[in-house]
């Protein structure tokens, strides 16, 4: 299939929509639509696959996870499971929740008509709302089309934006210009460092080897460490100069079979600057995906305390990310670095 330039896809995407805004990539300008402005201007997330804090934690074949990461940078030791099985965890990552109203999802189905959702409400529909750009990055995904099924070591299941009728269309299509605009192989993730047009947020989803899903996690633990992109954004949120961060999370903890919520942990690791964070790596504040989700509304400006300009009402917290037990990040950082 005949590559398409991104650069086209978003000039042909804005004057599809009529939108005065393209699709924007490269640097940005940091806070809300009231004047807010955040310490973090730019996020990526690399969502691995089934593993628990033990497994992770105190085992013997990820030398980089433990013997790097640990000792350099934050790691949650008490981050909860929140539903199984995979397919829903990476639609609660985008929704605050697996229930979107319209469609609750269970399996890790392939997007389709019954199996995607109408609601808006959603955090890269905020961005969008907000102007700040984002993409997902999936390796081994075939390019040139919208993916709505799995290929190769490529899982379909592992891209959340699919699921979202607005991003995908209804029923979700191959040729969705919202999702060519903003979906992308992982190779885009190499040129858009090298070019500087990164997005202000990243979403990266590694094939099913380098994820631990079917590989192991000594697979995982060497992809992280040796895939040469994965270490130039490492070596990217570790300039404080960026002020960006790198969240390095596990969709369920496979181990702890249905069991969800306290004594499920499974990994996390936040990864910048490390005068950013506080002294200690271990962080036990009880953490989850909602957790990330009110994360991410607080670093773009998208809460309750700013406006949203395409609506002209404030944001709503998404889902489960506006509970009263949901803890954000802050715990991991410095006095006033967060967000």
């Amino acid at each position: 299939m005949r590559w398409i330039s991104p650069t086209l896809i978003a000039a042909a995407l804005a004057a599809a929509c009529g939108s005065p805004r393209a699709v924007q990539s490269g640097a940005i300008s940091g806070g809300t639509s009231d004047g807010g402005v955040g310490n973090f201007q730019r996020v990526f997330v690399i969502l691995m696959e089934n593993q628990s804090a033990a497994a992770i934690y105190q085992g013997t074949t990820d030398p980089y996870l433990t013997g790097t990461l640990m000792k350099q940078y934050g790691y949650a030791t008490a981050y909860q499971s929140v539903v199984h099985p995979s397919e829903p965890n990476y639609v609660w990552l985008e929704a605050g929740s697996n229930d979107c109203g319209d469609v609750t999802f269970t399996t890790d189905n392939d997007p389709s008509g019954g199996n995607s959702t109408a609601t808006t409400e959603h955090l890269s529909t905020l961005l969008d709302h907000a102007g700040k750009s984002w993409r997902e990055y999936a390796e081994d995904m075939p390019p040139g089309a919208c993916p709505l099924g799995d290929s190769g070591e490529f899982a379909v299941r592992h891209v959340p934006y699919v699921f979202f009728q607005d991003v995908a269309g209804d029923p979700p299509s191959a040729t969705s210009a919202p999702c060519l605009a903003h979906v992308y192989p992982f190779g885009q993730l190499a040129q858009d460092l090298a070019s500087g047009t990164l997005p202000d947020y990243a979403f990266i989803t590694p094939n099913v080897i380098d994820d631990m899903h079917d590989g192991t996690v000594a697979d995982g633990d060497g992809w992280l460490s040796g895939n040469s992109t994965v270490q130039q954004v490492v070596s990217y949120v570790t300039d404080p100069a960026n002020r960006a961060l790198l969240l390095i999370l596990w969709d369920e903890c496979d181990s702890c079979g249905n069991a969800v919520g306290a004594g499920s942990a499974q990994p996390a690791f936040v990864v910048t600057a490390p005068s950013f964070l506080t002294g200690s790596h271990a962080n036990a504040t009880v953490l989850s995906h909602s957790s990330v989700v009110r994360s991410m509304q607080e670093i773009f400006g998208l809460t309750p305390a700013q406006k949203d300009a395409t609506t002209g009402k404030p944001y709503g917290w998404l889902r489960h990310a506006g509970d009263s037990g949901t803890n954000d990040l802050s715990s991991f950082f410095a006095a006033g670095d967060f967000p």
